[in-house]
């Protein structure tokens, strides 16, 4: 049996180049520049401690440092919840690629005998969720999304089903990348690796420990634009305007917006359709960070959206596109502009 009762966000974990906090995540969001990126930026034995780490990928590092960072951030301690109440969703597309890239030279030049056996825990694409799941003790599902740009918002998505669904009390929802490969041709600058991770839990389970409230999920929608779509502007219109509909949002004031991509063309339709669907409904979107957007930095970046608008207090519209025809969006309610 579903509850209807609100999903909402009681711990952020931002992991990424100038991102290690939410500290750092306000102030970047607030002067609007990206500024240097220190190739050293992350210290494993700070983040991590110092052993048990040595053979994994360096975006499964992130995501161990991001879910704990997030589970801190929402004071859950260890006996929080039974481990058969937690789960763990996880979006990403690169996070085992350099393995898998390794893997694929070496048998080419020397054969299969000559794989290093440490790398085969790795070569999985569901190996950085199970790293979570193993380290907390989430006994409840263990889940990874891989599609491009939108796999952290479907992370989310299914997260808070699985909390209304009852096969959860709380969720840690992620997403990791490490650098996508050269061949990948994004039209934006060089992406940048890193992880972010939410966790989720049910508002009155969160109100019942005395947990912070961030964020509250106020809907969601998932569609696909084939091709055909695409080629019809007006096509693209009937598509989403259902999809913005259904959220509910408010036209009595501004909504923090931000609509992450690769800057390709379905991309930028996508976004030109919404903010012409946003006039013709009365909404006021305002962008939320766009310097973040620019960092490019695919699944993750969603995520760090919804941190942003979790730190400064917005009503929020995140939207995600993949140059495959997906198109995610997320609504989230501050409990600060509720009241």
């Amino acid at each position: 049996m579903s509850s209807t009762e609100p999903v909402v966000v009681t711990g952020i974990g931002p992991m990424c180049p100038g991102l290690t906090g939410t500290t750092e995540l306000r102030a970047l969001t607030t002067s609007g520049k990206l500024g240097e990126v220190d190739p050293n930026w992350f210290v494993e034995e700070r983040f991590l401690g110092k052993r048990g780490y040595k053979y994994m990928t360096p975006a499964t590092k992130y995501l161990l440092a991001a879910s704990a960072a997030a589970l801190s951030d929402a004071g859950l301690s260890g006996n929080a919840y039974e481990p058969q109440d937690r789960g763990v969703v996880v979006g990403t597309n690169f996070a085992v690629l350099g393995t898998l890239d390794e893997m694929d030279r070496t048998i080419l030049s020397e054969g299969a005998d000559a794989l290093r056996p440490m790398h085969a825990p790795n070569f999985s694409v569901n190996i950085p969720a199970s790293y979570v799941s193993i380290q907390h003790h989430c006994r409840a599902f263990n889940v990874s999304f891989t599609d491009t740009i939108v796999a952290g918002l479907h992370a989310l998505f299914f997260g808070a089903q699985a909390l209304q669904e009852h096969r959860a009390r709380v969720v840690i929802a992620a997403a990791t990348e490490d650098a996508p490969p050269a061949t990948f041709g994004l039209t934006r600058p060089a992406s940048l690796p890193g992880a972010c991770a939410l966790t989720l839990e049910q508002r009155s389970d969160a109100l019942r420990r005395g947990a912070r409230i961030w964020l509250e999920f106020n809907g969601g929608s998932s569609t696909f634009l084939s091709d055909r779509d695409f080629a019809d502007r007006e096509a693209t219109r009937r598509c989403l305007e259902p999809a913005i509909a259904s959220l509910g949002l408010s036209r009595t004031r501004p909504i923090a917006y931000a609509c992450v991509g690769l800057g390709d063309a379905l991309h930028r339709q996508v976004e030109a359709t919404l903010q012409e669907l946003a006039r013709s409904l009365g909404l006021q979107l305002s962008p939320l960070a766009p310097v973040l957007t620019e960092r490019v930095q695919l699944s993750v970046s969603p995520l760090l959206e919804v941190c942003a608008a979790a730190v400064h207090g917005r009503d929020a519209l995140l939207v995600g596109t993949s140059p495959q025809g997906h198109v995610a969006m997320l609504c989230v309610r501050s409990p600060k502009e509720r009241a």
